[in-house]
């Protein structure tokens, strides 16, 4: 049986709580699929990688649109660069695909980033969250994320590929 993409997954996630007037923050770009999504069932997106590589793939995305913000900087620093609130934040952790996997998301960023969320939520915000358990650090990652979680938020839902190992693993969640 073929398992279900799991940014479709999530992308339906968000669909299912996006309106034209919300404003996100896309806390790794990546190669700007999220961004790009976002951008199109939005008001404004905010959208942070530390990659040259994946802020220049994202910009060629999303070049036409102009409610995009791309910000060259770690999503641990989204407080320095939002200063409004936010409806919801997706991150997709772990490293660029196709590129150098000495460059990953780690648990003391991706909490922090977290955190930083958090206090520009509003009310019930929602949190989009994949972890990839397959690279170095990506285990410890992804148990830190769920204790935070499971700590901050309800989580609503969870999908990842039944008897695949290391599969990554995807979280909405809200605040309480």
């Amino acid at each position: 049986m073929r398992h279900k993409n799991i940014n479709e997954v999530t992308h339906q996630w968000m669909l299912e709580n996006l309106t034209d007037d919300s404003v996100v923050v896309d806390a790794t770009m990546g190669n700007g699929h999220d961004t790009l999504f976002l951008s199109n069932h939005s008001k404004k997106v905010y959208a942070f990688d530390i990659s040259t590589l994946a802020y220049n793939k994202t910009q060629k995305k999303v070049s036409h649109k102009d409610n995009v913000v791309l910000l060259l900087d770690s999503h641990q620093h989204m407080d320095n660069h939002v200063h409004q609130s936010i409806d919801g934040v997706v991150f997709n952790c772990g490293y660029l695909p196709n590129s150098d996997h000495t460059s990953v998301t780690n648990d003391k960023t991706t909490l922090c980033a977290l955190d930083k969320a958090k206090k520009l939520l509003v009310k019930h915000g929602w949190i989009c969250i994949t972890v990839y358990v397959g690279h170095d650090g990506g285990k410890q990652e992804a148990k830190s994320v769920l204790n935070w979680l499971e700590t901050n938020t309800r989580i609503e839902k969870t999908y990842t590929y039944d008897n695949v190992l290391l599969a990554p693993i995807a979280y909405f969640a809200r605040l309480q």
